[in-house]
């Protein structure tokens, strides 16, 4: 409460002190002046405090606004490949086959370029010929097809990656007495796995409860195979008599790149196996599995790396050109996990491909596969073993906290030692386990 009488004493002194010469004012009339400027301070001191929150809010949300806002203009690989106009190659183009100088086949007078935007405008401009050009929004690259016989020195001064369109070929070869595929471990549900090969059977009753999203890359008017893709991805989410699902209840994503070339032989070219990839890359896939095989390609190893560069582990079957062949690729690239078969005595496959690049082993021998033309049937390969390693390492990949090195590094800890003791060029690591060794 107010002391009236002393606060009006005080007024009266400070108007003596001041030199005033007008009448004095009541005590009544001071204490009202007082009260009316204190009241008026506090309203310009509620207002200036709400006015300065009010703005602070104003300030916060413009601020937050303009973030946000700027990451909806930040630059994404695909707006910065937006401007690059596509060209598609003319409707029923026929692959024309031709050998390099080492004797491997390839498509005629085509050349494969990995550029990214300025490099594929100034090829533009420096008047090559554009067979085909398209943009690979997930790798933040533009693959073309050129026209030349010669290869394009120029190209390669400037450190672009040229390479010709390379041939590769599924690997899976012959049958046997069947044994379950996959296995019957819980669910993948949630889980999304990637698969470049042939194209899939969808209607075959083995995948009546798979789902499955299949997307074709071959730009040739020629058959597409079915075989080996419905066999690979029946091992993967699969469910038949003696068909056990590797990943059940998982979203397969299948890249179908083959076609059949005028022997009936199944082949796909690096410039497909290129656009699969960018595809799966954007899908959002841990895994990418690839049981094929051919020669090395600068192209589609530049694209592995760039994929792998994104935490996607690509899983690659090494081929069954026997113990003395050459390396075969993407299994061989120091980025891909290479995976050889073993039998149920974990026996490695006779045809079965050898050397540093064998990751792991996996069963692959007289495996329980759907046929493309209905029912079952045993195939073996490592075609047949790489889709089971795919599934192990798709698993680990979902754990939280889990990164291609770890799983990798889990993945060899763990394997089960096979041949000599630790790593030799037969067996890898040793047989790929879920659970460790026994």
């Amino acid at each position: 409460m107010l002391n009236r009488p002393l606060l009006a004493a005080s007024m009266v002194a400070a108007i003596v002190v001041s030199g005033r010469t007008a009448a004095l004012p009541s005590a009544d009339s001071l204490v009202e002046e007082l009260l009316q400027r204190r009241i008026e301070r506090q309203v310009e001191t509620d207002v200036l405090d709400q006015v300065e929150r009010s703005v602070e809010g104003a300030i916060e949300r413009t601020l937050d606004e303009a973030e946000r806002v700027a990451e909806r203009a930040a630059p994404t690989a695909s707006d910065a490949l937006a401007g690059i106009t596509e060209v598609l190659p003319p409707p029923g183009e026929q692959f024309q086959p031709d050998l390099d100088r080492d004797g491997r086949t390839v498509e005629r007078g085509a050349w494969l370029v990995l550029a990214d935007r300025a490099q594929a405008e100034r090829l533009a401009a420096d008047g090559f010929s554009v067979r085909e050009l398209r943009r690979l929004d997930a790798l933040d690259r533009v693959l073309l097809r050129i026209e030349g016989q010669e290869e394009p020195e120029a190209l390669l001064a400037l450190g672009i990656e040229v390479d010709r369109n390379h041939v590769y070929a599924p690997v899976s070869e012959g049958t046997g007495v069947s044994s379950p595929a996959g296995s019957t471990a819980s669910t993948a549900r949630g889980l999304s796995v990637g698969m470049v090969d042939t194209a899939v059977a969808v209607r075959h009753e083995a995948f009546r409860r798979a789902a499955i999203e299949q997307r074709s890359f071959v730009p040739y008017r020629a058959p597409r195979p079915t075989a080996h893709g419905t066999a690979v991805a029946s091992i993967l989410v699969g469910e038949g008599p003696a068909l056990r699902p590797a990943l059940p209840g998982a979203r397969l994503r299948a890249a179908s790149v083959f076609f059949e070339d005028d022997t009936g032989s199944s082949i796909a070219t690096a410039a497909s196996l290129v656009q699969a990839l960018d595809w799966l890359a954007g899908s959002g896939v841990r895994v990418i599995n690839m049981s094929l095989a051919g020669p090395p390609n600068r192209v589609l190893e530049a694209a592995i790396q760039g994929v792998a560069a994104k935490g996607i582990v690509v899983v690659a079957a090494v081929g069954n050109n026997g113990p003395a062949g050459e390396p075969l690729y993407p299994a061989a690239y120091a980025t891909v996990v290479g995976i050889t078969a073993v039998d149920s005595a974990d026996r490695v496959y006779v045809r079965a491909g050898r050397g540093r690049h064998v990751a792991f082993a996996a069963p692959g021998v007289a495996v329980e596969v759907a046929r493309a033309e209905g029912g079952y049937e045993a195939e073996s390969g490592t075609s047949m073993a790489a889709p089971i390693a795919a599934a192990i390492l798709a698993r680990a990949l979902a754990a939280p906290g889990s990164s291609p090195a770890s799983v990798l590094r889990a993945a060899r800890a763990t394997a089960i030692d096979l041949g000599e003791p630790g790593f030799d060029e037969t067996y890898g690591h040793g047989r790929i386990s879920a659970s460790g060794p026994r």
